[in-house]
C-alpha cells in the first residue's frame, strides 16, 4: 500500500486539499456564497482545484522501465488516481455538507455533476499527458480554459450557467467524452494483444 500511496503523489494531494479549504474559506469570508448561484459558481471553483490532485497521480515516473515490461499497465496507471480521488471526496463531502448547512435549496445533484465533470476533464488531461509533461501543471490550465471559454461564448455558457436540461446534458457531454480519452492515455502503446514469436527465432 505504502508503495501506491507514493506513486499517488501525496505532495500534490495534500496541496491542492489545503488550497481548496483556504480557497473555500476566503469564499465565505468574502461573502460570496451566501446564495445558491454563489454557492454554485464556488463549488466549481473548488472542484476545479480538487481535480488537479486527481491529475497530477496520472504521472509516473518509473514508465520507462514499468512499461518495457509484459505487464498491462492499466492497473498501474488507474490506482493512483483513484487513491488520489479518494483522498480528495471526504475533504469535497465535508465542504458541501458544511455549505448545505448555511444555504438551503442547492441543487447538490446538479453540483456533483458538475464537480464529476470536472474531475473528468482534469483526468482525462492527466491520461492524455503520457508523461511528456507534468499533469499537475497542465491540468489546471485546460479545466480553466474551458470554464473561460464556456463563460465567454457567444451562444451563452452551456457548462456554467444556471442548472437546467440543457446544462445537465453539456456536463454529462464532457464525462463522456472524458472517458475515451482516460481510457487511450492509459492503454498499453504496444496493444493488448502479445506478438507471435517469430518462425524459427527458438529453433
Amino acid at each position: 500500500m505504502r508503495y501506491w500511496v507514493r506513486l499517488l503523489r501525496p505532495g500534490w494531494a495534500l496541496g491542492v486539499a489545503i488550497t481548496g479549504s483556504a480557497l473555500a474559506g476566503v469564499l465565505v469570508l468574502a461573502g460570496l456564497v451566501a446564495s445558491v448561484p454563489g454557492t454554485v459558481n464556488g463549488a466549481r471553483m473548488i472542484a476545479a482545484v480538487l481535480s488537479v490532485g486527481v491529475a497530477a497521480a496520472f504521472l509516473e515516473a518509473s514508465a520507462m522501465v514499468t512499461d518495457a515490461t509484459p505487464c498491462r499497465r492499466v492497473r498501474r496507471r488507474l490506482t493512483p488516481p483513484a487513491l488520489a480521488l479518494a483522498a480528495v471526496i471526504p475533504l469535497g463531502a465535508a465542504l458541501a455538507f458544511a455549505q448545505a448547512a448555511r444555504v438551503a435549496g442547492v441543487p447538490w445533484p446538479a453540483v456533483l455533476l458538475q464537480a464529476t465533470g470536472l474531475v473528468m476533464l482534469a483526468a482525462a488531461t492527466g491520461a492524455a499527458c503520457r508523461n511528456r509533461v507534468d499533469p499537475g501543471l497542465i491540468a489546471p490550465a485546460v479545466v480553466v480554459a474551458l470554464i473561460t471559454l464556456d463563460a465567454r461564448a457567444p451562444w451563452g455558457p452551456g457548462l456554467t450557467a444556471a442548472s437546467d436540461a440543457e446544462v445537465h446534458l453539456a456536463r454529462a457531454t464532457v464525462i463522456v467524452l472524458a472517458a475515451p480519452v482516460i481510457a487511450l492515455g492509459i492503454g498499453d502503446p504496444a496493444g493488448r494483444r502479445a506478438r507471435k514469436p517469430v518462425e524459427g527465432l527458438h529453433r
